[in-house]
Protein backbone atom coordinates (compact mmCIF):
# COMPACT_ATOMS: atom_id res chain seq x y z
CA UNK A 1 0.00 0.00 0.00
CA UNK A 2 1.33 3.40 -0.97
CA UNK A 3 0.74 6.70 0.74
CA UNK A 4 -0.58 9.59 -1.31
CA UNK A 5 2.89 11.17 -1.31
CA UNK A 6 4.49 8.08 -2.87
CA UNK A 7 1.79 8.02 -5.58
CA UNK A 8 2.57 11.62 -6.44
CA UNK A 9 6.28 10.80 -6.65
CA UNK A 10 5.51 7.76 -8.80
CA UNK A 11 3.58 9.85 -11.33
CA UNK A 12 6.26 12.52 -11.31
CA UNK A 13 8.96 9.88 -11.86
CA UNK A 14 7.09 8.37 -14.81
CA UNK A 15 6.64 11.83 -16.32
CA UNK A 16 10.29 12.77 -15.85
CA UNK A 17 11.52 9.46 -17.27
CA UNK A 18 9.25 9.86 -20.31
CA UNK A 19 10.31 13.43 -21.08
CA UNK A 20 14.02 12.85 -20.49
CA UNK A 21 13.99 9.59 -22.46
CA UNK A 22 12.29 11.29 -25.45
CA UNK A 23 14.85 14.10 -25.34
CA UNK A 24 17.72 11.61 -25.01
CA UNK A 25 16.48 9.53 -27.96
CA UNK A 26 15.97 12.72 -30.01
CA UNK A 27 19.55 13.78 -29.29
CA UNK A 28 20.84 10.37 -30.31
CA UNK A 29 18.81 10.40 -33.53
CA UNK A 30 19.64 14.00 -34.47
CA UNK A 31 22.23 12.67 -36.90
CA UNK A 32 19.37 11.36 -39.06
CA UNK A 33 18.07 14.19 -41.25
CA UNK A 34 14.36 15.06 -41.30
CA UNK A 35 13.52 12.29 -38.88
CA UNK A 36 10.94 12.56 -36.11
CA UNK A 37 11.81 10.12 -33.29
CA UNK A 38 8.08 9.78 -32.60
CA UNK A 39 7.85 7.85 -35.86
CA UNK A 40 9.97 4.95 -34.57
CA UNK A 41 7.15 2.87 -33.02
CA UNK A 42 4.96 3.42 -36.10
CA UNK A 43 7.70 2.27 -38.46
CA UNK A 44 8.49 -0.74 -36.29
CA UNK A 45 4.86 -1.89 -36.07
CA UNK A 46 4.19 -1.32 -39.77
CA UNK A 47 7.44 -3.11 -40.62
CA UNK A 48 6.44 -6.16 -38.58
CA UNK A 49 2.85 -6.07 -39.87
CA UNK A 50 2.99 -5.21 -43.57
CA UNK A 51 -0.45 -4.26 -44.81
CA UNK A 52 -1.77 -3.26 -41.39
CA UNK A 53 -4.79 -0.94 -41.48
CA UNK A 54 -4.91 2.30 -39.49
CA UNK A 55 -7.58 1.00 -37.10
CA UNK A 56 -5.34 -1.90 -36.05
CA UNK A 57 -2.33 0.44 -35.84
CA UNK A 58 -4.40 2.73 -33.62
CA UNK A 59 -5.14 -0.15 -31.24
CA UNK A 60 -1.54 -1.32 -31.09
CA UNK A 61 -0.19 2.18 -30.57
CA UNK A 62 -3.00 3.11 -28.15
CA UNK A 63 -3.36 6.36 -30.07
CA UNK A 64 -6.51 7.95 -31.47
CA UNK A 65 -7.48 7.34 -35.09
CA UNK A 66 -7.05 11.04 -36.03
CA UNK A 67 -3.52 11.01 -34.58
CA UNK A 68 -2.72 7.81 -36.51
CA UNK A 69 -4.08 9.35 -39.72
CA UNK A 70 -1.96 12.48 -39.24
CA UNK A 71 1.22 10.48 -38.64
CA UNK A 72 0.57 8.12 -41.54
CA UNK A 73 0.16 11.13 -43.85
CA UNK A 74 3.45 12.55 -42.54
CA UNK A 75 5.19 9.22 -43.16
CA UNK A 76 3.73 9.07 -46.67
CA UNK A 77 4.83 12.65 -47.41
CA UNK A 78 8.35 11.73 -46.33
CA UNK A 79 8.26 8.68 -48.61
CA UNK A 80 8.39 6.25 -45.71
CA UNK A 81 5.10 4.45 -46.29
CA UNK A 82 2.60 3.81 -49.00
CA UNK A 83 -1.12 3.25 -48.73
CA UNK A 84 -2.97 0.73 -50.86
CA UNK A 85 -6.65 -0.05 -51.08
CA UNK A 86 -7.67 -2.95 -48.88
CA UNK A 87 -8.73 -5.90 -51.08
CA UNK A 88 -11.95 -6.64 -49.15
CA UNK A 89 -12.74 -3.44 -47.21
CA UNK A 90 -13.20 -0.50 -49.54
CA UNK A 91 -13.05 1.98 -46.64
CA UNK A 92 -9.63 0.85 -45.40
CA UNK A 93 -6.13 1.40 -46.67
CA UNK A 94 -3.30 -1.01 -46.04
CA UNK A 95 -0.02 0.53 -44.91
CA UNK A 96 3.36 -0.66 -46.13
CA UNK A 97 6.88 0.58 -45.55
CA UNK A 98 8.84 1.82 -48.52
CA UNK A 99 12.37 0.74 -49.27
CA UNK A 100 13.47 4.16 -47.99
CA UNK A 101 11.83 3.38 -44.62
CA UNK A 102 13.43 -0.05 -44.44
CA UNK A 103 16.86 1.48 -45.03
CA UNK A 104 16.11 4.14 -42.43
CA UNK A 105 15.19 1.49 -39.87
CA UNK A 106 18.45 -0.34 -40.59
CA UNK A 107 20.25 2.94 -39.98
CA UNK A 108 18.47 3.84 -36.72
CA UNK A 109 18.32 0.38 -35.11
CA UNK A 110 21.97 0.45 -33.98
CA UNK A 111 21.47 3.96 -32.60
CA UNK A 112 18.37 2.84 -30.69
CA UNK A 113 20.16 -0.23 -29.34
CA UNK A 114 23.07 1.90 -28.14
CA UNK A 115 20.61 4.36 -26.59
CA UNK A 116 18.77 1.57 -24.78
CA UNK A 117 22.08 0.21 -23.49
CA UNK A 118 22.97 3.66 -22.11
CA UNK A 119 19.54 4.14 -20.53
CA UNK A 120 19.54 0.70 -18.86
CA UNK A 121 23.19 0.89 -17.77
CA UNK A 122 23.67 -0.81 -14.42
CA UNK A 123 20.51 -2.93 -14.65
CA UNK A 124 20.88 -6.68 -14.90
CA UNK A 125 19.01 -8.69 -17.52
CA UNK A 126 16.67 -9.89 -14.76
CA UNK A 127 16.06 -6.33 -13.54
CA UNK A 128 15.28 -5.26 -17.11
CA UNK A 129 12.81 -8.13 -17.52
CA UNK A 130 11.18 -7.26 -14.21
CA UNK A 131 10.98 -3.58 -15.20
CA UNK A 132 9.28 -4.50 -18.48
CA UNK A 133 6.87 -6.75 -16.59
CA UNK A 134 6.03 -3.96 -14.15
CA UNK A 135 5.48 -1.47 -16.98
CA UNK A 136 3.19 -3.97 -18.73
CA UNK A 137 1.13 -4.41 -15.55
CA UNK A 138 0.86 -0.65 -14.99
CA UNK A 139 -0.17 -0.09 -18.60
CA UNK A 140 -2.77 -2.85 -18.33
CA UNK A 141 -4.12 -1.30 -15.12
CA UNK A 142 -4.64 2.10 -16.68
CA UNK A 143 -5.91 0.98 -20.09
CA UNK A 144 -8.45 -1.67 -19.11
Amino acid sequence: FYSMDSNIEFGRSISLIYHHYRRFVSEQLNQVDNFNPGWVPYLKIIGRNAGIVSEELSKRMMVSKPAITKTIHQLAEEGLCILENHPTDGRSKQIYLTEKAKLLIERINPILLETQTKVLKGLSVEETRKLNSIFDKILSNITS
